[in-house]
């Protein structure tokens, strides 16, 4: 569907979603369907509305399964019925540094710091852990987008009491286990959000009127993204195989014009060492 190709008009899409499902569920296209169940750690009810017209476009017809507000971690250790019936096909962990309980004070220690850290990553990998142990299903994980403030200035990214440092540590060592763990998926919500603009999609307003960890027309660019992941793991990602004819000839004749040059000063230079040294 054209209005959700890339680049797309994210207010249109808010405003016409209802629209936008109802032609692409009549569209006639033959899909794979699959359950999809996302865990979050601020409002999602949104994302999840608008990542389905991206998988609806993608060949793919989603069931969602979404966790009470906030409640990612209680549904991850501790799953109810209803969700362990759902048996998800993937499991999306929506969570973001709204989501961090214990930050770095300036009166911490080195090894304060360090365990609190310790403690945020044992919490996530529990989770992980878990899901894998319960759902036997690929595992998509945000990364951590940096603060809207930085109240160290640049200071903020090196000092270990810094927000911005303890959170790339946090994402670095979210990136050592996907390293490690087949099905398991990094979405880089850290890019997408500085690619948007971290001033307007950290807006506080949505935070504090609606409890979304981003503003609202941030939301198609943040499920575009999500839906690639989901549709790599099904399969659902198209090739395309570029051909540039024009540009091979260009190229041969760049590659002709530089046989035909004369040699430049260092070149001159080298080949005159290798003769006397060839001489001598």
């Amino acid at each position: 569907m054209k209005e959700l190709e890339y680049p797309f008009d994210a207010a249109y899409i808010i405003k016409k979603r209802k629209s936008l499902k109802k032609a692409l569920l009549a569209d006639g296209t033959s899909r794979i369907r699959k359950k999809i169940a996302v865990f979050g750690g601020s409002t999602t009810s949104d994302i999840v509305k608008t990542l389905e017209l991206f998988l609806l476009d993608a060949g793919i017809e989603p069931e969602f399964y979404e966790s009470e507000y906030a409640q990612y971690f209680q549904d991850a250790m501790f799953p109810d019925e209803t969700l362990l019936s759902f048996k998800p096909d993937i499991v999306f962990i929506h969570t973001t540094n709204r989501n961090v309980t214990d930050w770095p004070e300036m009166t911490d220690t080195t090894e304060q710091i360090d365990e609190k850290l310790h403690t945020e990553l044992n919490r996530f990998t529990a989770m992980w852990k878990s899901i894998a142990e319960k759902f036997h299903c690929p595992i998509i994980q945000n990364n951590f987008e940096m603060p809207l403030y930085r109240l160290l200035g640049s200071r903020d990214a090196w000092d270990i009491h810094g927000r911005t440092n303890f959170l790339t540590r946090l994402n670095e060592a979210f990136y050592a286990y996907a390293r490690e763990n087949e099905s398991f998926y990094i979405h880089d919500l850290n890019f997408v959000s500085a690619d948007y603009g971290l001033k307007e999609w950290s807006n506080p307003l949505f935070w504090n009127m609606y409890k979304y960890a981003m503003c609202f027309e941030a939301i198609p660019s943040f499920a575009f993204s999500v839906s690639h992941i989901i549709k790599s793991i099904f399969g659902k990602n198209k090739k395309a195989l570029a051909l540039d004819p024009v540009g091979r000839r260009c190229g041969r004749r760049r590659r002709r014009r530089h046989r035909d040059r004369p040699r430049d000063r260092r070149f001159a230079i080298l080949l005159r060492v290798s003769d006397l040294r060839k001489a001598a």
